[in-house]
């Protein structure tokens, strides 16, 4: 696996009669955390899908590495992780694990790959359960661990962990943290919530409305590895209230 970069100039996308995405240039340095991050109807997931080559965009380029978007997504280097875990029920963690390998025809009956990923994301004590016998946070492990099997370039979240509950949600963020530290793989995030951007970003795009564009970019300039203790800083506190201006400030003045 080779760590990519993603650049993309003049992106605009349209549903029919519908701008969702207009005149949008980003940047995700290899090996980057960067996160995409506004309300409702923005065209978050819209320009996730576009970053990684699942969508085309109505006009303008991707680039991934040196080659176009589609290509990536043809070599297999974009891992992507969504909301539901979308579990087979009749399968253990280790066989939903297995699955894409498997279709890739990459599989094996007792694949290292497999056992490596979900060893990344602290299950291999659970590779034998069936997905009714894992917590909402052990599902998603599986999730992720499906997507890292594959050893991506690039993976695309989008909103991971808005399903789990705030305590679930604060120690998936500390796992995904490690995951990244010791994969160096390039992440695009997807979320909503303002405090899961500050605490895993490397840069946070914040996102406006109607058509969908980035209002501002925001380096988080916090040392890693980041802890659950940085909640109570000034520090994280201080991010925090310059992106909630961003997003409600240019809300306010389009309405």
């Amino acid at each position: 696996m080779t760590v990519s970069g993603i650049s993309a100039r003049g992106i605009g996308m349209a549903f029919g009669s519908t701008v969702v995405l207009d005149q949008l240039d980003i940047d995700v340095p290899a090996g980057s955390f960067v996160t995409l991050l506004g309300p409702s109807g923005c065209g978050k997931s819209t320009l996730l899908k576009i970053l990684g080559g699942i969508l085309t965009p109505t006009v303008g380029e991707v680039m991934i590495g040196d080659a176009p978007a589609r290509q990536a997504v043809a070599a297999k280097q974009i891992g992507l992780v969504l909301q539901r875990p979308a579990l087979v029920p009749w399968k253990t963690a280790r066989e939903n694990v297995a699955m894409l390998r498997s279709i890739a025809g990459k599989g094996k009956a007792r694949d290292q790959a497999v056992d490596d990923a979900l060893d990344l994301v602290g299950l291999a004590h659970a590779a034998d359960r069936y997905p009714h016998q894992l917590s909402g946070g052990m599902a998603q492990r599986v999730s992720i661990a499906r997507a890292l099997a594959m050893d991506p370039a690039i993976l695309l979240m989008d909103e991971p962990f808005g399903a789990l509950d705030a305590i679930t949600r604060d120690s998936m963020n500390e796992t995904l943290a490690s995951i990244w530290a010791a994969t160096g793989k390039t992440i695009v995030f997807v979320t909503h919530s303002i405090g899961e951007a500050v605490f895993l970003s490397d840069t946070v795009n914040v996102m406006g409305v109607n058509p969908g564009r980035i209002i501002d970019r925001m380096t988080i300039d916090i040392d890693r590895p980041r802890r659950a203790d940085l909640l109570d800083s000034a520090e994280f506190t201080g991010y925090s209230t310059r992106l909630r201006e961003q997003l409600v400030v240019p809300q306010q003045a389009g309405v």
